[in-house]
């Protein structure tokens, strides 16, 4: 199982890696940013986590593969509906960003954002090891 951060709302913890994996607690208002979790044996070599050079300022992240989390503005918000509202923006539970995952199937550029169609596709976001 491993690390993790919680996030409670209304009285129900969810669990996700994707938060720096560092077993805090947050709640909506609270301060957070995403973090990709070391996949491979030469990233987990230089950290455990790696952050973003930047982030969206609206994005949402995948809890205990059920439920997504919104983050606004580097703020927890709440849970969001995915069928009602789709952020152009999202990652995984390990903080994956999920555009970037589909590389390998549409080559090197990243596929046209669900939400943004007039968007051009852009380069895989840049990460730095957690110090």
């Amino acid at each position: 199982m491993g690390t993790y951060d919680s996030v409670l709302i209304d009285g129900v913890e969810w669990q996700t890696k994707a938060l720096g994996k560092r077993l805090r607690t947050s709640r909506p208002g609270d301060a957070v940013e995403v973090e990709h979790v070391a996949a491979t044996d030469e990233e987990v070599a230089q950290a455990s986590t790696f952050a973003y050079a930047e982030v969206p300022g609206r994005y949402t992240i995948e809890v205990m593969a059920t439920a997504r989390l919104l983050i606004e503005d580097g703020k927890v918000v709440g849970l969001v509906n995915t069928t009602t509202v789709v952020p152009a923006d999202a990652f995984d539970y390990h903080g994956r960003d999920e555009h970037d995952r589909l590389a390998h199937i549409f080559g090197e550029q990243r596929p046209r954002r669900t939400m943004h169609i007039a968007q051009p596709p852009v380069p895989p976001r840049p990460r730095r090891p957690r110090q």
